[in-house]
């Protein structure tokens, strides 16, 4: 079971161009939190975490060399499907994952996934313990 809420970051110049994320897409980077998590907890893990917080106090705009980014379910867990940008840094991407997996919110982190097809047997690159 899946389901997807979408949000995305597009730049001017890519105005023009569809990006297609959500469960049944492959996502550069997937994170599920550990059961239990708030969906306050989750939005403040967006704002401060993945995120760059407004120093007005509300919002925040995404990490750099983030592209788009949805919610999902991943075998029970509340999740979140990340795709970079063409054009971002190996330091961008790597920053984003560390980032991620230094969250004591996260249980597992899987690379280049889609995530309906994340089962228990598949290898995370980050697992709490």
């Amino acid at each position: 079971m899946a389901w997807a809420l979408v949000a995305c970051t597009v730049t001017e110049e890519a105005s023009n161009v569809m990006i297609k994320i959500g469960p049944d897409e492959p996502a550069d980077l997937v994170y599920l939190f550990k059961e239990g998590t708030t969906p306050e907890q989750i939005l403040e893990f967006q704002r401060t975490v993945v995120g760059i917080p407004n120093d007005k106090g509300s919002g925040s705009a995404s990490l750099p060399g983030t592209m788009s980014k949805v919610a999902v379910r991943v075998r029970g867990h509340d999740a979140e499907a990340v795709r970079f940008k063409p054009n971002a840094m190996p330091e961008e991407k790597a920053f984003y994952k560390s980032r991620v997996s230094e969250s004591n919110l996260i249980y597992e982190v899987y690379e280049h996934v889609v995530p309906s097809r994340i089962t228990a047997s598949s290898s995370p690159i980050h697992k709490s313990h």
